[in-house]
């Protein structure tokens, strides 16, 4: 069930880029140097590191930040710095469904230009086979790498999250986590 819904998010995001114009061939300067690096939180046991909201590439095993998947127990290396970050976002909402009696939540998000950009020269790239998608701390979903999308608005599908969680992940998006 969970690869049907990362299947129509990325079919999602494909249908969205064929409505828009891809990334201005004059400006190529990326701005993956601005995005926020991961903050390291002592807890009173541990040492563990909050991720911010964006999308990563994976990282080779023992580099970058390693986080378990939600809801699962597969365990990625994520890079340290997106390639589009929280940042970059210029709204995000959602929206509860109800499918086949089970209930869900899409995620709808919109980039600014320069995440918009970012994202188009991020997907597609055969240097990165996988990428990462985390909110608030919460590494939601990774997915090959396969197309080059050149839109900044996307939906992310949300199964087995409550409600309170999902607002949580927007409040969180909101304020720049």
């Amino acid at each position: 069930m969970r690869n049907f819904f990362i299947t129509i998010f990325i079919l999602a995001a494909l249908l969205m880029s064929s409505c828009s114009a891809g990334p201005g061939d004059n400006e190529q300067q990326n701005n993956r140097d601005s995005h926020p690096p991961t903050v390291h939180v002592k807890h009173a046991k541990h040492d563990s590191t909050y991720v911010t909201s964006g999308f990563y590439f994976l990282e080779e095993s023992g580099q970058g930040v390693k986080m378990r998947k939600d809801h699962s127990d597969e365990d990625y290396n994520i890079s340290e710095k997106p390639f589009v970050s929280v940042k970059n976002i210029l709204s995000a909402s959602a929206q509860k469904n109800v499918v086949e009696g089970r209930e869900m939540y899409d995620v709808n998000i919109v980039l600014d230009n320069a995440g918009t950009k970012d994202f188009a020269l991020g997907t597609g790239n055969p240097e990165h086979p996988y990428i990462a998608v985390v909110i608030a701390n919460r590494l939601l979903y990774v997915v090959e790498n396969t197309t080059q999308i050149t839109t900044g608005k996307m939906q992310i599908m949300l199964v087995d999250y409550s409600e309170k969680e999902v607002n949580d992940m927007i409040d969180a998006i909101h304020h720049k986590r």
